[in-house]
């Protein structure tokens, strides 16, 4: 199985529609019967992580067999509809997600658009889904956008300038810090412990729009677990606000965040969860001078 053969496949894949749009009926009932008048249509973007390895049998698996979106699982509770978007590519979305009249950003914003009917648009995605999200949501005055890990420049502070000018005019490095400076707020998640994603804050450390919300890891991508990210999920725009109130040079744990969120329960629930995957942990002394002073 060669490259050439992974470049066959997704050519071939290219030529599918690669978005998904669904309705979640109780949330129109919901909006319905108590008379609610805004609507929220979630889009999310699938980072290059759609597909872990760039090898045919994972592709085959992954994209052909399982058909897997980044975020299916994981949901804006408030939306009615659902967009879910990805670049089998890689290519950060500059030449969109096929090419059946979605390739490039704009063209993609317009058939989100021409979907959402008007209502209030919220986007979504980690890494260079983030950086996705973010492009889509200045072009579609988006209500708001939640960026988990945003490449805005996807190379390393030390690569080469040279390396950088050839690589954004062959499409293989896209520039998008001109897009986070804009009048959507964007809420900014990302790990204190990646240089990658402390180099992406920093060039946006003054932007008004942008709420920083530093968690103390070295996970790229999504630095907080399912119980924490659902409860992130599930916030409106203004709890976001709220919790979102970080500078660049603070940072928050995720067992701090817990009890933010969703007080005790949520905090018992996520140390519970730590033990559970290394259970000799709590016999540490680390454990009750960090985790449960939530000094860590």
């Amino acid at each position: 199985m060669t490259n050439e053969g992974l470049k066959k496949l997704i050519e071939e894949q290219f030529h599918k529609d690669n978005y998904i749009i669904q309705t979640d009926k109780k949330v129109t009932n919901s909006c319905s019967n108590e008379g609610r008048r805004e609507k929220y249509t979630a889009v999310y973007c699938s980072s290059n992580g759609v597909y872990k390895e760039d090898t045919v049998e994972c592709f085959q698996k992954t994209i052909i067999e399982t058909d897997n979106y980044e975020w299916y699982m994981n949901r804006f509770v408030h939306a009615e509809q659902h967009i879910f978007i990805r670049d089998i590519s890689k290519r950060f979305y500059q030449f969109g997600i096929n090419d059946k009249g979605l390739e490039n950003f704009e063209k993609i914003a317009d058939m989100i658009k021409n979907n959402a009917k008007g209502n209030k648009i919220i986007t979504i995605g980690s890494s260079s889904g983030a950086m996705a999200a973010i492009v889509l949501g200045k072009i579609l005055n988006a209500e708001y956008t939640i960026a988990f890990s945003p490449l805005l420049k996807p190379y390393k502070p030390d690569t080469p300038k040279e390396e950088i000018e050839k690589k954004l005019i062959t499409k293989e490095f896209f520039d998008a810090v001109q897009y986070a400076k804009s009048n959507i707020p964007i809420f900014f998640i990302y790990p204190d412990g990646s240089s990658w994603d402390i180099y992406n804050s920093s060039l946006v450390k003054d932007f008004a729009n942008i709420h920083f919300l530093p968690i103390k890891s070295n996970i790229h991508g999504v630095p907080v677990n399912k119980r924490i990210l659902r409860k992130i999920l599930e916030s409106d725009k203004e709890r976001l606000k709220e919790i979102c109130t970080y500078k660049t040079t603070d940072s928050v744990s995720e067992y701090k965040l817990a009890r933010i969120m969703g007080g005790n329960i949520l905090y018992l629930l996520r140390i519970f969860d730590y033990i559970k995957k290394y259970p000799l942990f709590f016999l540490k002394k680390e454990f009750y001078t960090n985790v449960v002073n939530l000094n860590i």
